[in-house]
């Protein structure tokens, strides 16, 4: 090959070589220009919509409320204490399994998810919060394949944050709505085990918090709802706190809701916890917190399974299962009570089968 012909070739590759980088060169200042404005945009939304950039100046609420609707995980401290995931039951039954390595990222197995916020209140560094989920379930979903099905689930969370960064969690999905909507049950592990997630968030005596409360009085009506609702679930009670029967008004949503319905399917009947738990059930308190006039309350239902839940056979375990509850006053008047409580937990520990939940 001639030394002119072979320049020409060399002149030509480093034309075409250098075109090809100009391009990528210009594509990737294209991207940067493009997630910049991407950035910008979404930071003029948020100021449009009178949302606060800087987190230090934000209200505990509005923290709490962008954090619901992005799932970000820069909201958390970097040593935060999650005592409970949303989906926990779930969470636990693919844990250390083969199910937990077939699971998609919730962004994959719902994409289109989007919570909304129905009630949030703050008090000291905590915040409660009530929030509705849905979505489409198109990925798998802790060990559920895609089903296409779409859910709508309520759910609770509660907060404790310092210097606008939550440091402990506690979140709580019905799972039992999730798993209903979707037709399914909590997958099979190879292994064959059930696990029954553990209970590590602190709990005390209702007396107890109901005492420390007492300690420190307000002259204030969301003070006295407060002490209302600690008091409903204290075994000692103040002379002035007498209950006959339910206190409020309107009875919203029953604790264990599904338990329930599937009670009443298989002609039980609604008979409640009460009858099946009133020998020894004891409710310990983990927070109490209160806002205008609302009160929640999360709580620790214990007790030992003597006498069968809505129709399954008694088990003779001993139970821990936690419920919640957002509770609206009208000055000073109880007016209703909606209560939450995590139904699949209370099963998988008096060993319900799944029949009595997916029928």
């Amino acid at each position: 090959m001639s030394g002119k012909r072979q320049n020409g070739i060399f002149n030509l590759y480093n034309i075409l070589t250098g075109k090809i980088m100009m391009r990528i060169l210009l594509r990737n200042v294209v991207l940067k220009l493009l997630g910049l404005f991407i950035v910008f945009g979404n930071s003029l939304s948020l100021y449009a919509q009178g949302a606060v950039l800087d987190p230090n100046s934000e209200s505990d609420k509005m923290i709490i409320t962008r954090y619901i609707q992005t799932r970000g995980a820069n909201f958390f401290r970097d040593n935060a204490i999650s005592y409970r995931n949303e989906f926990q039951n779930l969470a636990s039954n693919a844990n250390d399994s083969e199910l937990e390595m077939l699971s998609d990222p919730i962004t994959i197995a719902i994409p289109d998810r989007k919570d909304v916020v129905e009630v949030i209140i703050s008090d000291g560094d905590m915040v409660g919060v009530q929030y509705r989920t849905t979505g489409t379930h198109l990925g798998n979903l802790f060990g559920i394949p895609a089903t296409g099905k779409s859910i709508d689930i309520q759910s609770v969370g509660f907060y404790k944050l310092e210097d606008g960064l939550i440091v402990e969690s506690f979140e709580m999905a019905d799972e039992a709505a999730l798993l209903k909507q979707l037709g399914r049950w909590l997958p099979d592990r190879a292994d064959g085990l059930v696990v029954v997630p553990s209970n590590t968030f602190p709990v005390r005596e209702g007396s107890h918090i109901l005492m420390d409360i007492l300690a420190k009085p307000e002259e204030s009506d969301t003070y006295t709802n407060k002490v209302r609702v600690s008091a409903y679930k204290s075994q000692i009670r103040p002379f002035n706190q007498i209950f006959d029967g339910r206190p409020y008004e309107t009875y919203t949503r029953a604790g264990f809701y599904h338990l329930g319905i599937s009670g009443n399917h298989y002609g039980a009947g609604d008979q409640g916890i009460g009858p099946s738990f009133r020998h020894d059930r004891n409710d310990k308190v983990s927070l109490i917190i209160a806002e205008d006039n609302v009160v929640m309350i999360l709580f620790l239902l214990t007790g030992t399974d003597t006498k069968g839940l809505f129709g399954n056979d008694p088990s003779n375990n001993t139970v821990g299962a936690w419920e919640a509850g957002v509770h609206l006053f009208d000055q000073t008047t109880w007016k209703e009570g909606w209560w939450f409580g995590d139904d699949i937990g209370m099963m998988l520990q008096i060993g319900a089968p799944p029949e009595f939940m997916i029928y």
